[in-house]
């Protein structure tokens, strides 16, 4: 073990690369983290998966820094645990990232070959949701079969950060988390209850030309699009006006006396987005507990 610890010393240096920590991991590696709240990763195969997954976990806070270093050897040579502290300032939610660690290594040679992590969900649920009631729906969704809970829509973007970027710039949105596996990244934004996962894969296709209009999406099969709710319809066009968004379709008045109102936006992959304000008389006002934009 003794020959090991100075490459494995690096596992939890605040300035390690992705590169270096590729060094101490073997090609078929599996990281896993049996305690991952949703939608955290639980487990990521191989080397380039792992090494994109934490890659995209250090983007979610800054100043991560990771103390306390203790490696302990085992009765089977291939076999070491390991526990540190460490944490980080969560750029989501302002908040404060503080985790005790503890982990079982499976050495091949000098490179790691399984990774097994455990941590408290709690501390992760506490500061990587930005709401009450975002950390209330994964605690209760996490502990239940039931199917009670809209938990997110999945859409596969050619750009992963030009498309967060967007979302966070003009809806809100805010980071979540990242992971990887291989020919993809994907990454979670959220706004109030509301989740999107983001798939870049590569060789993705454009949007079909069809699917880019509010009528003529209709016939595809699939999702047609998603909805958030606004508060004032009129003033938040002019605002996304403003900072170049697109209206996809006319302002219109659900036809059911409800006083209901709605139109469409594009966002920058030509995803069709509704926006939705509920009238005086609306049943729908009371299905949603996502904050209004």
């Amino acid at each position: 073990m003794s020959d090991i610890l100075p490459d494995l010393e690096l596992f939890t240096n605040h300035n390690m690369t992705a590169e270096a920590y590729g060094n101490l991991i073997t090609e078929d590696v599996v990281h896993e983290y049996p305690y991952a709240p949703v939608p955290f990763a639980n487990r990521v195969e191989g080397r380039d998966a792992v090494m994109a997954h934490l890659v995209n976990v250090t983007r979610l806070a800054s100043n991560w820094n990771f103390t306390d270093i203790t490696f302990s050897a085992t009765s089977d040579p291939i076999t070491i645990f390991v526990e540190f502290e460490g944490g980080g300032l969560v750029t989501a939610t302002g908040k404060a990232y503080h985790q005790v660690y503890s982990a079982r290594l499976t050495m091949r040679g000098e490179q790691i070959a399984h990774y097994r992590e455990f941590f408290n969900p709690n501390q992760m649920l506490e500061a990587f949701f930005p709401s009450p009631s975002d950390e209330k729906n994964v605690k209760e969704h996490t502990a239940s079969n039931r199917l009670d809970y809209f938990h997110h829509v999945g859409i596969t973007v050619r750009d992963l950060e030009a498309t967060i970027t967007w979302y966070e710039k003009h809806l809100g949105f805010k980071r979540l988390t990242d992971f990887g596996f291989p020919g993809a990244s994907v990454a979670f934004i959220g706004r109030g209850d509301l989740r999107l996962e983001f798939f870049q894969i590569e060789k993705a296709r454009p949007m079909e030309d069809g699917r880019k209009e509010a009528e003529s999406n209709l016939s595809f099969g699939g999702i047609h699009h998603f909805a958030i709710f606004v508060d004032d319809l009129d003033g938040t066009l002019i605002d996304l006006k403003s900072k170049g968004v697109e209206q996809a379709f006319t302002l219109n008045i659900v036809p059911d006396g409800s006083g209901d109102r709605y139109t469409f936006i594009r966002d920058n992959e030509d995803m069709l987005i509704e926006l939705y304000q509920p009238g005086s008389k609306s049943g729908m006002r009371l299905q949603s507990s996502m904050d209004s934009i």
